[in-house]
């Protein structure tokens, strides 16, 4: 299953996870409402990356991920 993760973004700082969701469109209108309300949780910038729930992690050491 595949799910969209919606992430803020403070420069020479850190990201903050700020959502999943179902769709992208979801994400997409949710970054809106972040972007419009800009109080305390202000953030530089907004991203929405997909993710596959259960995926296997896997690292640069990782020999089966080569």
């Amino acid at each position: 299953m595949e799910v969209y993760v919606l992430l803020g973004h403070i420069e020479y700082e850190d990201t903050m996870l700020l959502g999943v969701y179902h769709t992208q469109e979801d994400a997409e209108f949710h970054k809106e409402v972040y972007i419009n309300k800009q109080g305390i949780l202000a953030f530089d910038s907004y991203s929405i990356e997909s993710r596959v729930i259960g995926a296997r992690a896997y690292g640069e050491y990782d020999q089966e991920a080569a």
